[in-house]
Parts: structure tokens; sequence; C-alpha cells
């Protein structure tokens, strides 16, 4: 929590810092999507140190990493593809999301049940195996 907070407050400065220098006049939406990605690599950052049992690991987590020509395991089409489609989705607003909602309602139940069901192997194939631990309990 604190990491998220911390990062927000930085972006707000930092957007005040584009802006200055003539980011939102001629491209706004740029500056808001360079501020959200700065944001969210940042927070991400932050969770490896609260993740990691200790620093050691931390930095053995960064190393690895670090490591771009050692392929990833799990980083295959399917993995990239799902993060493609998290990464889309932030871009719809309010009016886009119920705009897909009522096309969706408009299709017939079977084709509801069929995504439903598409969607839901995905969460389970792409999730953690067995029960993920809690992790606040090493607080």
């Amino acid at each position: 929590a604190r990491s998220h907070g911390s990062s927000l407050l930085a972006e707000r400065p930092g957007g005040d810092w584009l802006a200055r220098r003539g980011w939102s006049s001629s491209g706004g939406a740029a500056a808001a999507i360079l501020r959200g990605l700065a944001v969210w690599h940042l927070v991400c950052f932050s969770w490896l140190f609260f993740r990691c049992q200790s620093f050691g690991d931390a930095a053995a987590m960064l190393q690895a990493m670090a490591r771009w020509r050692q392929p990833a395991e799990c980083a295959g089409g399917v993995v990239l593809a799902a993060i493609a489609a998290g990464y889309l989705t932030q871009l719809l607003d309010g009016r886009r999301c119920e705009r897909l909602w009522n096309v969706f309602g408009k299709w017939h139940p079977i084709w509801q049940g069929t995504a439903a069901a598409a969607v839901l192997t995905l969460i389970l194939g792409l999730g953690p195996k067995g029960v993920a631990p809690f992790i606040y309990f090493q607080f």
C-alpha cells in the first residue's frame, strides 16, 4: 500500500513536470500513458521487495530478470496474449465497457456460456497450481 501511495504521489508532480515541457498541450494522452507506465513499473518493482523473504532474494530476482538471453519458462504465446489483453483493457473507459457488456448481453445464451467457460478456463490455466499462500502471514 505504501508503494502505491508513494508512486501516485510521484506521478502527480511528474505530470506537472511533463506539462511544463509541453507534453500535455501537444500530447496529453501520451503524457498520461507515460505517467501510467512509470507508476505501473515502479509499483511492480516495489512488490518485488514486498514479496521476497530478504533483500538477498530480491537481488537474486532482479539479477535473474536482467538476464534477457535466458528464455522465460512461463512466457508462452497464451501468457503473452493474456498480458496484452490485460494491458488493452486498461484503455477501456466506462462507456466502452457498457457497450461491450450490451453486445455480450445480445448474444445467444449458448455463446455467452461458451465465452464465460473460455475465460474461466484461461483464468484457471494461467493461475497458480494449488492454493496460493497467504502472503500477509509473513508480517
